[in-house]
């Protein structure tokens, strides 16, 4: 696949959907396009929201990817808590890193309802993505609701999988998408073009 993007792409002014366009989302155009999920991931956002916002409203478990393509950088997840509640269900937090700034924290309820999946839980000690590809699974995701808050956003949504339910909740800083980025020592960044960034 090769794509061209143009580097004004999230600067553009944005065009208000038509009466058509509404109409084919109503058929059931309903998907963001994810190649490897077989069901819809399709989030309607609430109003109010910005273009970069929208992106990790709509994120079905890719947080962590969708930061670090954006900083062309890792994000380091931190985990605050993991806690185990009864037998089958598991309470965790998150925090988002770059270099150590925080973006954003995820609280996780983990439900598990199947003997095979506690099993590779206990025995394998897997992060929740992980768990999902252990067994093949591509979860639904649904976004339950999301809002503003004084410094930042928040959103609630699922994942779930014929033997594991995560209910989720987030929050990202205002800034998330505007943290301090410096080069690493091997690298160096200068501007190319007027409107991309280039490594040489």
């Amino acid at each position: 696949i090769l794509e061209e993007i143009r580097c004004d792409t999230f600067d553009r002014a944005l065009i208000a959907p038509t009466s058509e366009d509404r109409a084919n989302a109503e058929k059931g155009r309903t998907s963001l396009g994810d190649i490897t999920a077989p069901n819809a991931t399709f989030a309607r956002c609430p109003v109010g929201f910005t273009p970069r916002q929208r992106l990790l409203l709509s994120a079905n478990g890719n947080v962590e990817r969708i930061l670090s393509s954006y900083y062309a950088r890792p994000i380091q997840l931190f985990i605050v808590e993991n806690h185990r509640r009864s037998a089958n269900v598991y309470d965790r937090k998150t925090a988002f890193l770059l270099d150590g700034q925080q973006l954003g924290l995820a609280k996780t309820t983990c439900f598990i309802t199947d003997e095979k999946w506690q099993e590779a839980m206990d025995e394998e000690r897997l992060p929740i993505g992980a768990l999902f590809r252990r067994f093949d699974a591509m979860p639904a995701f649904k976004l339950n609701s999301a809002g503003l808050f004084p410094g930042g956003i928040w959103r609630q949504y699922q994942l779930k999988a014929q033997g594991l339910t995560c209910e989720i909740n987030e929050t990202f800083d205002d800034d998330c998408f505007d943290a301090q980025r410096f080069p690493s020592l091997d690298e160096t960044v200068e501007l190319c073009d007027g409107c991309g960034y280039k490594t040489i």
